[in-house]
């Protein structure tokens, strides 16, 4: 099974709730002083702290340019099952933009399961 990153969950969640990337016009330059997590974290798999906090940083910075209020973890955050984290970020995302928060559904959840123990 493949690991998840806090950066890379942060990545995914920040690219497609962009209405910029939706639109094919994604091209921000970071000022000076705000790090590119793309160039601090070693993919695939990076977890460190420094790479978590610069992923961090780049999404709010682009919530930022959109007027949106900075995406804050809840300290118990990176203990929590991957499944967990995705789903506080994109409820992060979601109700920033007036959308109803959404939930995990226990039987697709299942089948999910399921369906990788089965190769597929």
């Amino acid at each position: 099974m493949a690991t998840l990153t806090l950066a890379g969950l942060i990545a995914t969640v920040f690219i497609f709730s962009s209405t910029a990337y939706a639109a094919g016009t994604v091209n921000i330059t970071l000022p000076p002083g705000v790090p590119n997590f793309q160039s601090v974290c070693a993919y695939p798999s990076d977890s460190s702290a420094v790479c978590e906090s610069t992923a961090l940083a780049d999404t709010n910075y682009g919530r930022s340019l959109e007027s949106l209020s900075p995406i804050k973890l809840p300290a118990d955050f990176d203990s929590e099952p991957v499944d967990q984290e995705v789903l506080y970020l994109v409820n992060a995302v979601r109700t920033s933009r007036g959308l109803p928060p959404t939930q995990i559904d226990p039987y697709l959840d299942q089948q999910a399961v399921a369906a990788m123990a089965n190769g597929g």
